[in-house]
């Protein structure tokens, strides 16, 4: 696919928040370390341009995305606490086979492109006591260890991704 005007500038967008992750991750600020960086993250923004910049909304729209992916995984990290908290309470439950109600959800994904579902699929494996078994297009399958677990798929983590990616809820 050609690379265009606008598509050239979200690339180099990306290069330096690639960029600056590879600073802040790595901690070396001599010149070997520094320029392996800068390759890096001009081929992990090529190679993943059409991944992250599904549409060119441009750099503004782009950077409001990003503030809302991270209030996104701080509220994410609260989720997944909670859901440590339920599972281990299971685990030590004195009737824990009477708690236990494993069963598979299927729902599908109001999520518009594949970056979106990936977030919302990735996003339920990390949280303890749900993991997805099946992801085709918007279809969704889910394994769940308990009612608790069940009864909050797809829910508030799906409005919180589209919310990341939309001016508003759907």
């Amino acid at each position: 696919e050609p690379m265009t005007r606008k598509t050239v500038k979200l690339t180099g967008f990306s290069t330096l928040l690639f960029f600056l992750l590879w600073i802040v991750l790595s901690g070396r600020f001599d010149t070997f370390h520094l320029v392996l960086g800068i390759i890096a993250s001009v081929i992990t923004a090529v190679a993943c341009r059409n991944l992250i910049f599904q549409s060119t909304d441009g750099i503004s729209a782009r950077l409001v995305q990003s503030v809302r992916l991270c209030f996104y995984l701080v509220w994410l990290i609260v989720q997944i606490f909670k859901a440590n908290i339920h599972v281990l309470k299971l685990a030590f439950s004195k009737n824990v086979y009477e708690i236990l109600a494993p069963r598979l959800v299927a729902f599908d994904s109001i999520l518009e492109t594949e970056l979106e579902r990936f977030i919302l699929a990735s996003s339920i494996t990390l949280t303890p006591g749900t993991v997805v078994v099946e992801l085709k297009d918007e279809h969704f399958l889910v394994h769940a260890i308990s009612d608790e677990m069940a009864r909050d798929l797809p829910g508030e983590m799906e409005q919180r991704v589209a919310a990341i990616f939309r001016k508003r809820l759907v």
